[in-house]
């Protein structure tokens, strides 16, 4: 009976501290931004912060843009800090081999 006991404090134990672990991510959620675009697009698939002389933006990827005729997938371009969330696709595919 007392091994079995230990046993269950012992997984208790270890399952606060996995769960402070988890829980200790840091993300600021006072200033957080939240960009919509088309679900079934899977919009948000990838995630890049980017900088350039124009500003601060996130670029997303939205891999299923286009299906099933074109199959291209595409990448939406976001605003950082300019109080609008308004994010512009970038048809990439429409644009030529760089």
């Amino acid at each position: 009976m007392l091994g079995t006991r230990h046993q269950l404090t012992v997984t208790t134990v270890a399952c606060v501290v996995l769960l402070t672990c988890v829980l200790s991510f840091n993300v600021d959620q006072k200033n957080g931004l939240s960009f919509t675009g088309p679900l079934e697009d899977m919009f948000g698939y990838t995630v890049q912060q980017f900088e350039n002389s124009e500003g601060k933006w996130v670029l997303i990827g939205s891999p299923l843009s286009g299906q099933p005729a074109k199959r291209t997938g595409d990448v939406y371009k976001c605003p950082v800090g300019k109080g609008d969330n308004t994010c512009v696709k970038l048809d990439l595919p429409m644009l030529p081999c760089v």
